[in-house]
């Protein structure tokens, strides 16, 4: 991730040059933006068991385990308050588990999900002082696991999620070209992420996470 930003602001160097001599009186309309965060990530109604397990397997408590995000994407302003962001990106969905493996002994595991998603979202730039704007961002995302398709995943996980993303966060003007980002988010499942029949007839697996991304945007 580092080298990535390292080249974003190789990138907004030159196009600031390029901005210096040519002067547009025109300000850009598209950008792309780059940026990564952690989510603290869980499941609503525990317990989910994302195998079958006949025998020595009882989970007892599933608690949140910190995962990372990555997005990179093009954004195309529409007017001062309102602007449009298609991403696409890597996250994590995870819970740590403690568990019984058989009378008397017990487990600890970390279950992790890794996804690869495309999403579309809205801006609201709410508020704005000199270079400083606040904004309210809205998303939809759909989401393809990645981890190896073994007989127990396709048995229990969907090909493809849906989640919403809820960000809070502000946008920095570091020069005519780039931009700093960092925002809260909030992300949720919007339907199940599990196949029509639970495993056992338990709970449904439907992942949350909260927590924090930055990032780097630059005017294309």
């Amino acid at each position: 991730m580092k080298q990535l930003f390292s080249i974003l602001f190789i990138i907004s160097l030159v196009l600031q040059s390029e901005a210096q001599l040519n002067n547009d009186s025109e300000p850009s309309r598209f950008g792309l933006i780059m940026g990564g965060g952690v989510l603290s990530t869980n499941l609503y109604n525990p317990t989910f068991y994302y195998y079958l397990c006949f025998e020595g397997c009882q989970a007892d408590e599933q608690d949140p385990i910190t995962r990372p995000t990555f997005n990179a994407g093009v954004t195309y302003r529409v007017n001062s308050r309102n602007q449009f962001a298609l991403k696409t990106g890597y996250s994590e969905y995870g819970f740590h588990e403690n568990g019984t493996s058989w009378p008397g002994h017990t487990y600890k595991v970390d279950r992790i999900w890794k996804f690869w998603g495309l999403e579309a979202e809205h801006i609201w730039t709410f508020a704005s002082a000199g270079p400083v704007d606040l904004f309210i961002g809205n998303g939809l995302r759909l989401e393809t696991p990645l981890n190896g398709r073994n007989e127990w995943e396709e048995r229990v996980i969907k090909a493809f999620g849906t989640s919403y993303s809820g960000r809070l966060g502000t946008e920095i003007l570091l020069g005519p070209k780039l931009s700093l980002v960092a925002n809260g988010i909030f992300k949720t499942s919007v339907f199940k992420y599990n196949k029509i029949d639970p495993v056992f007839d338990n709970n449904d697996y439907r992942p949350y996470g909260y927590g924090v991304e930055a990032g780097l945007k630059v005017k294309i």
